[in-house]
């Protein structure tokens, strides 16, 4: 899990990036749009940014309130939070379906193929994770889903 400062240090990067200024004059405090001269476009370009150097997902109606670093670094913490949380029940489904209780060998960033489930362990495991989540995913979803993150995407969507 990151720590806040971690976080700060890649939020600070990630908008200095976007926004084409140096990383010195970044603060905690600093606003998006009287400090750091973004506008909306930026705010957006920005967004989009922080979304794939977290992976996580941060829905309009909550970036729309973001109005400060601090307020960044808020958001992404919550956000790694929610997924480290849904981490450990989507790995306890991959250890019952590969009956290893020891296995630890996924991580979040782990690719799905790499579980080389055959396709009745597949069911099972998606089976198990609507189950688990009390969700429904759609198959042509679940086709698109690639790593241990993408799924901690599609279930967040579904559970708030």
């Amino acid at each position: 899990m990151m720590t806040r400062q971690e976080i700060l240090k890649t939020v600070r990067k990630v908008v200095a990036e976007t926004l084409f200024i140096e990383e010195d004059g970044i603060l905690e405090e600093s606003s998006l749009q009287a400090d750091l001269g973004a506008d909306s476009l930026d705010e957006v370009s920005l967004l989009m940014a922080i979304q794939d150097a977290f992976t996580i997902e941060i829905p309009d109606e909550e970036a729309l309130k973001i109005k400060t670093i601090k307020e960044v670094v808020d958001k992404v913490a919550e956000k790694k939070n929610s997924q480290a949380a849904l981490f450990a029940p989507i790995l306890e489904v991959i250890r019952e379906i590969k009956n290893e209780p020891a296995f630890s060998a996924v991580q979040p960033e782990s690719d799905l193929a790499d579980l080389a489930f055959d396709s009745l362990d597949l069911i099972k495991f998606v089976m198990g994770i609507e189950n688990h989540f009390d969700i429904d995913i759609p198959d042509t979803e679940i086709e698109g889903l690639k790593t241990i993150n993408d799924l901690v995407a599609c279930i967040q969507k579904r559970i708030t």
